[in-house]
């Protein structure tokens, strides 16, 4: 969220409690209040009210996007550069495609810490449970690797092709890594060259 939006979450809040608590008081003392009155004070609070809830509720959501687009792109990066450092680590773990990466969520803290000054807020995104990274909104991430390097993922109900026969890529290709984020979404692919 930006400055301006910051300003408005505050602003309305602030109108929305300082109102709150006028109203408040003045029914506690006692001052009776012709009824026209209060209808108009009632009438201008509640629609301030919703509407700091409503800025609150989406300055909330807006955070958890931008944190989870943060996610995804950091996941990435480390997943590549852990393959870059230990392929032999990258193990298949089913029938099909999806990958066991050995010592992943322990060597990922060390690059995070690394990149501290490029992404200072993303250690405290990075969860584990279970010896498995988990994204800010409390799924697992899954992995998937072409192991036979016949230029597909095949892996948690999905065939992804991750190059064209006769293309660049496929003339220089080694195999491709797959990420899942939700369980719904496609995994994600990415070519090695």
């Amino acid at each position: 969220m930006n400055a301006v939006g910051a300003f408005i979450v505050f602003a309305v809040c602030a109108v929305a409690v300082c109102g709150g608590i006028a109203l408040g008081m003045a029914f506690a003392s006692g001052l009776k209040l012709r009824s026209s009155r209060a209808i108009v004070l009632l009438a201008l609070y509640f629609p301030v009210l919703l509407l700091a809830l409503y800025f609150w509720k989406e300055q909330g959501r807006g955070t958890a996007w931008r944190d989870f687009g943060n996610f995804t792109g950091v996941t990435r990066e480390a997943v590549m550069e852990y393959y870059s450092l230990h392929p032999e680590r990258f193990k298949q773990s089913g029938a099909d495609e999806e990958l066991d990466m050995v010592g992943f969520v322990e060597w990922l803290p060390i690059f995070l810490k690394e990149r501290k000054s490029n992404w200072p807020e993303m250690i405290r995104q990075f969860r584990y449970k279970d010896n498995h990274l988990i994204t800010p909104e409390g799924q697992r991430v899954r992995y998937a690797m072409d192991f036979n390097k016949d230029w597909h993922v095949i892996a948690l109900g999905q065939n992804i092709m991750t190059a064209e026969a006769g293309s660049i890529v496929a003339a220089t290709y080694k195999t491709a890594i797959g990420i899942q984020f939700r369980p719904d979404d496609p995994i994600f692919c990415e070519p090695l060259y």
